[in-house]
């Protein structure tokens, strides 16, 4: 359904009528019985006789975009080359051309990062309070970051303005007595007077104020005796300005890509769709029926454009796909890779996605934060790591592999958790001090503080180009290779940057800036960046919405069919919203739609003419999820097509594939153990609780050693914050002046002291966040329990000995033929009570469901549940519990210290018992074990004999499917570890 118009404004009809009169340029027609690129070869070679060359060199031609310059220069050669000649190319240019400061040579305009430096600096430096309007509150950190982007939205709306030709202050000035924000725009006007003082004071004209003076005063370049301008539907005001000032000098004509009998009065002078004549104008889609398709997400879009290119053999001939959303861009190159179809996007790929900008973008962040984050990640980029192992080797002989570099930056990351490179560097010494296992680590990290120190002298440039050039000395650069070709094109933007923080914009902030601020700079503009990788002679083009005009092939399919792609929506702009930009003349939704109307006609009429086709595909929903409505593009027809086109819209789109089933896309083969595995001939004691939790997963983690490690971790795991109080009170009590204090404060004070000093000697000099609030967690705990360690001295037990082994190298303890072992935490004696073998626990004593606290047996014994086969379980598991309960056993580490160390103490009455240091002081306490003996402890032993047993006869199979608490290997298993593993070679060898 047509569009209803808006009026359009007497003072622009006044200034369009008045433009005609004064121009002298040419409007022609080229009509839609051919492609548009050949129209306009035709067209400026109508005078040509075919003899001699094809001389264009007088020309200049104006086209829409890069791509359509490309696209015109290869069409002309071809027709010269139809002839055997060759051409003399013109000069074939965008409409930004004709305001380029070329056109003013009597100005030095600032560029573009020095003008946003410019502006950021005067941002700093201006009375917010005088700008409340703007600002109406102050940034959170007035500085350099917030500067520069707020400077960016400022450039932004004036370089929209400009369009027109207006500055903020003519805008002022325009809006002054009207209801949309005034006051704002008089405080703008304000700044960019600030900000155009402070560039001229430095030598600079405005960049825009340049522009403007191009439009009006500039001339065409030496030598061009005639402009064409050619398909281009949107040039901008100051652009038309320029060409009409061009138009008093030379022949200027304009080419519109529609037939004069019916189009004369749909376009302007200058080719531009007529807004009124297109908002009601309906576009009439052959078969919309089969030509308009939908896809549920952008994949499905992409596969449904795939889908309509099978039947050719080779679809970069005859068929090219339009990309109104660039959201289907990856998607497409997928689907087509897939499909070994090679695609080629015009409008190139942004610097931003080119590892070198990742790198730097790494660099600015150290430079910044000097986070070891940054580090972990700096050293993982693999030009970074290589660069490390070689610096290495030149200085050892010996180059380290990238496992071991790797490997090691995990260890120092789990073990002393840096949270900076200076921690970083404190703590890798220790960390690394084994003469006999050298590491890359430590050496790697003075390299980078090296190169952060370089960066942070006065010869940035120097020393930015020293870094790239070591990082990439060993790299073999191929001109082939797109990634590579590229490193050019970055190397004249550093460059570029370079000389823009040498120049008088750099000096503007107090202090200078420093590295961060620099490589921000340097990130800033590469990111905005484009380079254009070498189209393939198959591959099929992913062109925008734009590019569409220019593109001759005769099967157009085009993706992202959704409103506020085409036609491109103006939403809640900030500065500029759509009423605003209506009242000042500038590109607004109206105009945007009849520009969009106006391409989608003429893709459909001039491929009707030639026998082509187009395919139109609209989407539901985005990336996000987000729900899409269909282009009102596609809505533009007869009110009597309306309701049928309405129900297609609505139609359930086609699966693109029958769904499937999830399933694994293979299974895990685990390998036999081999006979020398530690497993088979020694074991510790808590590892009889992880055989009897999963005998799979005791294979993984103590037969294959597998084990998860998270290097981005920032606090200590439950496993080390419990070895730091072991580690605490292991040395409390090898002090024998500690071990007799009986005062609860002074016991506290010592347990603190040798805290501080175990910290500090893990973490470095300075605690992280994290660490330090576990640390208060930690004395908080010793605290509670130096209370109940002086009622134990009263009470008359004395501390033997601390972290016992059990199996002294020359004494080792045997089970069934198997060594055992362990290390009891704490021997203590009493005269009248005998000894007791205590174990340190930082887990909650409490049992939730029970709502009581757990007893030594309840960590070591678990009642079968009710329906519960005992046969499901091994004989030698099972056990009857102290309270008559039929149990079974789960962790045997308390008798096995307690069978371990009855021939430490033969004939003496042995007891255990847990330490509870938990995080709640009533939790904290010392709970015995008082009935594990007699037949209990004898179900202990043969269970412990079973174990072994299994283990020797490579018992690994069954998984226990679900564990009671967190699973190390979960991920490996997806739920479902019996149908994950293929247990076929876990047999003997």
């Amino acid at each position: 359904m047509p569009r209803q118009t808006r009026p359009t404004s007497a003072d622009e009809s006044a200034a369009d009528l008045f433009a005609a009169s004064l121009s002298s340029a040419t409007r022609r027609f080229l009509g839609w019985d051919r492609p548009l690129v050949r129209a306009v070869v035709e067209h400026v070679a109508a005078g040509w006789s075919g003899t001699g060359a094809l001389d264009l060199s007088d020309w200049l031609i104006i086209v829409p975009t890069r791509n359509a310059s490309r696209r015109l220069r290869e069409a002309l050669a071809v027709h010269a080359a139809k002839k055997n000649a060759a051409v003399l190319p013109p000069r074939v240019v965008t409409p930004d051309f004709l305001t380029s400061p070329e056109h003013a040579p009597e100005m030095k305009p600032a560029g573009s990062l020095e003008t946003r430096l410019i502006w950021a600096a005067e941002l700093l430096r201006i009375d917010l309070n005088a700008h409340r309007n703007v600002f109406p509150v102050d940034p959170v950190e007035r500085g350099f970051t917030w500067a520069l982007k707020s400077a960016g939205d400022l450039l932004e709306v004036r370089e929209t303005l400009n369009e027109k030709g207006l500055s903020l202050a003519d805008v002022a000035r325009l809006l002054e007595h009207s209801e949309m924000e005034p006051e704002r725009w008089r405080d703008l006007a304000s700044i960019e007077r600030h900000c155009v003082i402070a560039t001229e004071e430095r030598g600079f004209s405005d960049w825009q104020a340049t522009r403007r003076r191009a439009a009006a005063f500039g001339k065409p370049p030496a030598g061009i005796t005639r402009v064409v301008m050619a398909g281009v539907l949107d040039p901008s005001s100051l652009a038309v300005e320029a060409l009409q000032h061009w138009s008093r000098l030379l022949p200027v004509e304009v080419l519109v890509y529609a037939p004069e009998a019916t189009h004369r009065d749909a376009f302007d002078l200058w080719g531009r769709p007529v807004a009124e004549t297109w908002l009601t104008r309906p576009i009439d889609i052959p078969t919309p029926e089969t030509t308009i398709h939908q896809g549920g997400t952008p994949a499905e879009q992409a596969e449904a454009a795939v889908e309509l290119l099978a039947s050719y053999d080779e679809p970069g001939a005859v068929a090219a796909i339009g990309v109104a959303d660039v959201e289907i861009t990856a998607p497409l190159e997928k689907a087509l890779a897939a499909r070994e179809i090679g695609a080629f996007d015009p409008a190139g790929r942004r610097m931003g996605t080119h590892g070198v900008f990742h790198l730097l973008r790494i660099v600015s962040q150290l430079a910044a934060t000097r986070s070891f984050r940054a580090v972990a990640e700096f050293i993982r980029c693999p030009d970074v790591a290589e660069t490390i192992r070689r610096r290495v080797e030149d200085q050892s002989g010996a180059k380290p592999s990238l496992k071991q570099l790797l490997d090691n930056l995990d260890t120092l990351a789990v073990t002393s958790l840096p949270d900076t490179l200076d921690d970083a560097l404190e703590l890798a010494p220790r960390v690394f001090s084994d003469p006999k296992k050298t590491s890359a680590v430590p050496a790697g990290l003075m390299w980078i503080d090296s190169v952060l120190k370089s960066l942070s002298a006065p010869d940035f440039g120097a020393a930015l180009t020293e870094f790239l050039g070591d990082v990439f000395a060993a790299r073999r650069f191929r001109s082939e290779n797109p990634q590579d070709a590229v490193f050019a094109a970055i190397a004249d933007q550093v460059s570029e940057v370079l000389d823009t923080l040498d120049g008088p914009a750099a000096h503007l902030f107090p202090g200078g800036l420093d590295p961060a601020h620099r490589l921000e700079l340097l990130l800033l503009a590469l990111g905005d960046q484009i380079f254009y990788p070498e189209r393939q002679a198959c591959d099929i083009d992913l062109q925008g919405w734009l590019e569409l005009l220019w593109e001759d092939a005769p099967h157009l399919i085009i993706t992202g069919m959704n409103d506020g792609k085409a036609p491109e929506a103006i939403i809640g702009h900030t500065f500029l919203p759509d009423s605003a930009r209506r009242a000042l003349g500038l590109r607004n939704n109206d105009t945007r739609f009849a520009r969009d109307a106006c391409l989608m006609t003429t893709l459909i009429e001039s491929r009707r003419h030639n026998g082509g086709r187009v395919d139109f595909i609209f989407g539901r929903t985005g990336s996000a999820e987000e729900p899409l409505r269909p282009s009102r593009l596609l809505f533009q027809c007869a009110d009597a097509d309306l309701p049928a086109r309405t129900l297609h819209f609505f139609n359930k789109p086609p699966r693109r594939a029958d769904p499937m089933p999830w399933q694994l896309a293979w299974r895990l083969r685990p390998q036999p153990l081999p006979d020398d595995n530690s497993v088979f001939h020694k074991l510790r004691v808590t590892q009889f609780r992880d055989y009897l939790q999963c005998p799979f997963r005791f294979y993984l983690r103590h037969g294959l050693r597998m084990s998860e490690i998270d290097a981005t971790r920032t606090e200590m795991d439950a496993m080390e914050f419990g070895s730091l109080l072991h580690g605490v009170l292991e040395t409390f009590a090898q002090d024998p002046d500690a071990i007799v204090l009986t005062d609860p404060q002074k016991i506290r004070a010592a347990f603190h002291a040798i805290l501080d000093r175990r910290l500090h000697g893990i973490y470095g000099a300075r605690l992280t966040v994290p660490v330090t609030i576990q640390r208060e967690s930690a004395r908080q705990r010793l605290g509670w329990w130096a209370e109940k360690e002086a009622e134990q001295r009263l009470q008359g037990w004395q501390i033997v000995a601390a972290e016992t082994r059990i199996s002294p190298e020359d004494d080792p303890w045997t089970l069934a033929g198997m060594t055992i072992n362990g290390t009891v935490d704490r021997v203590e004696r009493h005269a009248q009570l005998g000894v007791r073998l205590i174990d340190f626990k930082t887990r909650s004593a409490f049992d939730v469901q029970k709502k009581m606290r757990k007893t030594v047996e309840n960590y070591h014994l678990t009642p079968l549940k009710r329906g519960e086969d005992p046969e499901s379980h091994p004989a030698w598991s099972l056990v009857t519990g102290g309270d008559g309960t039929a149990s079974r056993w789960v962790d045997l580490q308390l008798p096995l210290y307690r069978l371990a160390m009855e021939r430490r103490f033969p004939g003496e009455k042995i007891t255990t018992a847990h330490v509870t240091l938990s995080k709640t002081k009533p939790e904290i306490g010392l709970d015995e074990w008082s009935g594990l003996d007699g037949p209990l402890l004898d179900s202990a032993r043969a269970c412990a004999e079973g174990v072994i047993t299994a283990i020797r006869n490579r018992a690994f199979w069954p998984p226990t499917e679900k564990l009671p608490y967190g699973d190390d290997f979960g991920a490996l298993f997806f739920g479902e570890p019996l149908e994950a593993v293929d247990p076929g070679l876990l047999a003997p060898l």
